[in-house]
Parts: structure tokens; C-alpha cells; sequence
């Protein structure tokens, strides 16, 4: 008789890799739902994604990897299960088929979360564990590093908005504070352009100062979405995108110039004195 046959090995788990994130469990949480800045945060590693469903539970999508990582395509899903304080990740279909990555969370701080990350990968040898693991951690690690930094821009965003609404607003610059035109002296011109593009900060708001088709301009730092940073956004014709989504707008409308219905928020009006040479920040 021939080799006796052995049954497929199903998941095998090649590795559990952890560590302390610096975001609170709820921006942990948040994402995780999040499938819409897989391309875009995580440009290195996914080149397109589909939803197919999506719900307070989780969701499933078609992925695809970039070339670098051997390219293919994959039917993701996640699931979540928040009582429990884990959510898992499965391979339906195409690349990695089969395999499962389950993320366990713990609260460890305000703005502090333990993540376990248990990689299951199917059909994989004991010989084969530890390079498959190594593989696989490599790739999360990156991965939750552009997270944790993407999770504490927006927990900064979020506390500036909260610190607006309370005491600070009331002697915060604002585009809608009442009474006299709110204005602040940026110096002259010939050396502001110098150093443009530059971000400022009024209060708790943030704007960048830009000069495009040789008028300089002001609009907000803060994409309407989710709270990305537009500050380091190469323009293009006036139009910038923001990393984390892609979501595109005109500077120079603060309209979405990608068909979706956002708005940058107000910023103010630069106004050019020609006998001084002196640029002015008008709300």
C-alpha cells in the first residue's frame, strides 16, 4: 500500500503577539469598524478594499494586497464581540484562506489598551510556525503602529473640541465669536511666503496658510470625516486628501470635490494690505 494519508492540518497557531497600544479602548474599538482606511492608512499593505456588508457587529469585505506582499485578493471578515473584550478576524475566500487572527483587549489605561494577537493559519507545518509567525507579526506591527498613531491624532482632535465647548471658547479666536471681527496680524508678506506652507493655530482650531495660483489662503487642518490631519497634505491644483480616508477637498471652496457632501470647517479670510506689505487673518 501507498503513504497513508494524513488529513489537512487546520489552523495552527504560528503566533501571539502582544503589546500596549496609547489609545483608549473606545478609539480601539472604533477602529476596528473602521474598514474604509485600510487602503488608504495602510497604503503599504492593501491596494483596494470593497464592503460588502458592514453593521454594529463588525463587517465583510473584498481586499487586495499590494504586489509587495505577493499581490491577490481576499474575502475578509470581522467579527465583533465587545462583552467578551475580543473580536476575530477570518479569511473566507482567496489569499490565506482559512485563516483566523483573534485580538483579545484589555483596558490598561485612559488612553491605554493591551492587545493579544493570535495568528491561525491553516495548513501550516511546525517546521513552517516560526517563519509563518515572524511573516505575520511583521505585518501587524506596522500595521498597529500606523493605527496607534492615526488613534492618538484623533483623540487630540476630540479634546480640542471638548476644550472649545467648555471655558476655553469663550477666549478662543473663533469664525463665529460675536461682536467685532475677530483678526490676527501675520507680519509682512515678503517673509511670510518664506516659510509657506505653514499651519497656525488660533484657539483650538488649526489652519494652513498655503499660496495657490498666487493669492495665499487659509482652510482648516481638519478633515470633516473622521478628524484626519490635512496639514502635511501635498496639494494638487488646490485639492487636497486626506490620508487616512482619502477623502479629497478644494481648498479654496472647503467643498468636497470628490462628490461627497463635507465641508472643511470656516477659516478665515487673508487679507493683503499692499501700502504695508501686511497680511492679516480676518473671521
Amino acid at each position: 500500500m501507498g503513504e497513508t494519508l494524513k488529513p489537512p492540518l487546520g489552523p495552527v497557531s504560528c503566533r501571539i503577539y502582544c503589546r500596549t497600544v496609547g489609545a483608549s479602548l473606545e478609539r480601539v474599538w472604533e477602529n476596528v469598524l473602521d474598514w474604509e482606511h485600510l487602503p488608504w492608512l495602510h497604503r503599504s499593505t492593501f491596494r483596494r478594499i470593497d464592503l460588502l456588508e458592514s453593521n454594529a457587529g463588525g463587517w465583510r469585505a473584498d481586499l487586495e494586497f499590494v504586489e509587495e506582499l505577493g499581490g491577490g485578493s481576499a474575502v475578509v471578515e470581522v467579527v465583533l464581540a465587545r462583552e467578551d473584550l475580543f473580536y476575530t478576524t477570518r479569511t473566507l475566500a482567496g489569499t490565506g484562506s482559512g485563516t483566523e487572527i483573534v485580538t483579545r483587549l484589555q483596558r490598561s489605561g485612559e488612553h491605554a489598551t493591551r492587545i493579544e494577537v493570535d495568528f491561525r493559519v491553516p495548513g501550516v507545518t511546525e517546521d513552517e510556525r516560526e517563519a509563518v509567525g515572524d511573516a505575520m507579526e511583521t505585518v501587524y506591527a506596522q500595521l498597529w503602529d500606523e493605527d496607534e498613531a492615526m488613534m492618538q491624532h484623533r483623540q487630540l482632535v476630540l479634546d480640542r473640541v471638548q476644550a472649545e465647548r467648555g471655558e476655553g471658547e469663550r477666549a478662543a479666536v473663533s469664525p463665529h465669536a460675536e461682536g467685532p471681527r475677530q483678526r490676527m496680524r501675520l507680519g509682512r508678506r515678503a517673509v511670510i511666503e518664506g516659510f509657506l506652507p505653514v499651519t497656525i493655530r488660533a484657539g483650538a482650531q488649526g489652519y494652513r496658510l498655503a499660496e495657490i495660483d498666487g493669492e495665499i489662503i487659509a482652510f482648516s487642518v481638519t478633515c470633516p470625516h473622521r478628524g484626519g490631519p490635512l496639514d502635511r497634505c501635498a496639494r494638487r491644483d488646490g485639492i487636497v486628501e486626506c490620508p487616512w480616508h482619502g477623502y479629497q477637498f478644494d481648498v479654496r471652496t472647503s467643498r468636497s470635490s470628490d462628490g461627497r457632501e463635507l465641508r472643511l470647517a470656516p477659516a478665515p479670510a487673508v487679507r493683503y494690505d499692499p501700502k504695508t506689505d501686511e497680511l492679516t487673518l480676518v473671521w
